[in-house]
């Protein structure tokens, strides 16, 4: 919808607001997950949880601005998106270092 010419703030705002809280969702579950069943530490602790985390929410707040009409909302969704980018990119690189460590032990 985002692409849709002549259209107000508000239409991608409500698609990203639920997509990206599901996304939200989806994150913090994976971690709660991961982190009791005892699977491998590397990449989890509080630290990446929180950067994460605070990504999604800038996105989903961004959202909400894009609901009401303030273009603001573009320039967060940019700026957390490309925070998140860098995230999930060094996330699988710790998921591959953690497989070669375990593998190793």
């Amino acid at each position: 919808m985002a692409l849709i010419g002549k259209q107000n703030l508000g239409l991608p705002g409500f698609e990203w607001l639920a997509l990206w809280f599901i996304a939200t969702v989806i994150f913090i579950r994976g971690y709660a997950v991961a982190i009791r069943s005892g699977m491998s530490s590397i990449g989890l602790n509080t630290p990446r949880l929180a950067g994460g985390t605070i990504c999604y929410l800038a996105e989903v707040i961004s959202a909400i601005f894009l609901i009401l009409g303030y273009c603001s909302g573009l320039y967060i969704a940019a700026i957390a998106i490309i925070v998140l980018f860098a995230y999930l990119i060094s996330g699988a690189w710790l998921l591959m270092i953690g497989i070669y460590e375990d593998r190793a032990k």
